[in-house]
């Protein structure tokens, strides 16, 4: 029942995310952007929604279960390696806690105080959303692309991994710092969702030289995606 339920919820949410994803791709259609680095891309939905079939990418995704999908929805654009990897702020291996909604995986367990998470699980009819504990590996991003960055000038980064945005941020400083990357998305709650938010996203951005330029709000939904542009 479980399993079905949130089959059907995922399936919802993605019939509004396309309208979400819409109003994100014509903001992006202003930029000529060269490079997207998709961290969290879940079965590709942000990859299909937003991005054009010859912009090069660099996919991530954790979850082994959701890359078949991931390899196969996004099969028609120019992926230049997905990569299996939990992105964090070190290398190793570390524990990934996969839900029953499968889009709501992270590396952060869920705040069982949140109202929001006591949402799903009323409407998942659940008194648990992990619905097992993985060992994945993680890795920095400045492990992986430091030089491969190098050849882009109007580079994207995308974050998108359900509370642990901080981390991959603080592990990506210096492929940031290099400035090459012109735009940083990340997906931000209206509540305390998760138990581990040790990195505070907007104080790295900052000092980083970037400022949010554009909010897009989840329709019905507690989060946006916040966009942040190099200024300096």
């Amino acid at each position: 029942m479980k399993k079905f339920l949130s089959s059907i919820i995922e399936y919802l949410i993605n019939v509004i995310d396309l309208y979400h994803q819409n109003r994100i791709k014509r903001f992006y259609n202003s930029f000529n952007l060269d490079l997207v680095i998709d961290v969290g891309s879940h079965k590709g939905e942000f990859i299909n929604s937003v991005l054009t079939k010859n912009i090069p990418i660099y996919s991530f995704e954790p979850n082994p279960a959701v890359m078949i999908f991931l390899k196969e929805n996004t099969k028609l654009f120019n992926v230049i390696s997905y990569f299996d990897y939990a992105i964090t702020d070190k290398d190793g291996n570390i524990e990934f806690f996969v839900n029953h909604l499968s889009s709501t995986s992270s590396l952060s367990a869920p705040n069982d105080k949140s109202f929001w998470i006591k949402f799903k699980k009323l409407i998942l009819g659940s008194n648990e959303l992990i619905k097992e504990t993985i060992s994945v590996k993680a890795k920095k991003l400045d492990s992986i692309l430091l030089d491969e960055i190098k050849n882009y000038h109007n580079a994207l980064l995308k974050i998108d991994v359900e509370g642990s945005e901080g981390r991959a941020l603080y592990g990506a400083r210096k492929i940031i710092g290099t400035g090459n990357i012109k735009f940083i998305q990340i997906e931000q709650a209206t509540f305390d969702i998760y138990k581990d938010t040790d990195h505070n996203p907007n104080k790295i951005l900052n000092e980083l030289g970037f400022i949010a330029v554009q909010r897009f709000r989840f329709p019905l939904l507690n989060f946006s995606d916040v966009i942040f542009q190099k200024v300096n």
